[in-house]
């Protein structure tokens, strides 16, 4: 699918102008804050990375819930061993396993984010050439390997940069929404005939441990799993994002069922959002940025899930054909 307007708007749009007309506090961590002050604040603001800094405000790159879960399958593997999920799980009855885990979670939280820091890109704020399909195609990296957000870091020396904005893939598809006359006639194309039905979906039953949920998501690369009921209909999403509500003292809640794990940190088992083959691009959207999701699943005519679309997906799908 060819969007020519669009294509143009993100061409004229610059990196430069985006930030100035959405500006946001932005928090950070130096290397020196434990595991367990990442936690609060990605609970706090309700964020899935953080820029990290030394000491002198400098960046040195981000933390992410998605580095906190493979940090945590490190821990666990090196304490339980590499079928750590299917042992504790088996013990989730025993007082021993809730101990064992609280203790591995508050050894875990006390170290030092710097052991967990992933080298993102730098972005200059001032660059006034910079546009939004480059932040799209060379910033997030939608057809290689995918980043979900960039950090843009202003002068504060000769030579010294210091974080400033963040600008996330979600971000953009709002934009996209705002803009969405610029899609033409393809808007109200569905789903399935752009092609974006064969993303791969991983599901996992209510019953299942919370601890084998984001095991899977830390062996696979995954951000989420599809959570489904004993016929295999899709009735929940849990997500990378779910582990910054986990309190640093209260690992236990992982030996929890996937159901009670929701309930315990978020307070209510939130259902999933789905889509079927014949929703519309322009529908897509809209159940995206009217909700705050980061991907819908896609059901059949039984509520069982056969692909997931994730904002990766739709915009890989808008700058198709761009350089």
């Amino acid at each position: 699918m060819a969007h020519p307007q669009m294509l143009d708007f993100l061409k004229s749009e610059t990196l430069s102008h985006f930030i100035s007309e959405h500006q946001q506090a932005l928090a950070a961590l130096t290397t020196s804050a434990t595991i367990a002050d990442a936690f609060k604040v990605l609970h706090e603001k309700h964020i899935l990375s953080v820029p990290v800094t030394d000491q002198k405000g400098e960046y040195v790159g981000a933390v992410s819930v998605n580095d906190i879960i493979r940090a945590l399958h490190v821990s666990m593997e090196a304490n339980f061993g590499p079928h750590y999920a299917e042992e504790v799980a088996s013990l989730q009855q025993e007082e021993a396993a809730d101990k064992a885990l609280t203790t591995v979670g508050e050894y875990f939280s006390s170290k030092t984010v710097e052991s967990l820091v992933h080298v993102a890109d730098m972005w200059m704020k001032g660059d006034t050439a910079t546009t939004l399909l480059s932040v799209i195609l060379n910033g997030f990296h939608v057809k290689g390997k995918v980043h979900h957000r960039i950090f843009v870091c202003e002068q504060a020396g000769a030579s010294t940069w210091h974080p400033s904005h963040v600008v996330s893939q979600s971000d953009i598809v709002t934009l996209l929404w705002q803009h969405r006359d610029k899609l033409g006639a393809d808007a109200s194309k569905t789903v399935e005939e752009l092609g974006l039905t064969s993303g791969a979906v991983f599901c996992i039953e209510k019953s299942a441990p919370a601890l084998t949920a984001f095991h899977h998501m830390a062996v696979d690369h995954k951000s989420s799993v599809g959570v489904v009921d004993a016929a295999g209909k899709l009735i929940g999403n849990l997500s990378a994002s779910d582990i910054r509500e986990l309190p640093p003292t209260q690992f236990g809640l992982l030996l929890k069922s996937v159901e009670e794990f929701e309930v315990a940190v978020n307070g209510k088992f939130r259902p999933a959002v789905s889509v079927t083959a014949g929703t519309t691009f322009v529908q897509l959207l809209e159940a995206l940025v009217s909700q705050k999701l980061h991907r819908v699943y896609v059901v059949d005519t039984e509520n069982k899930p056969v692909s997931i679309i994730t904002l990766t997906d739709v915009l890989k799908e808008v700058v198709k054909g761009a350089q």
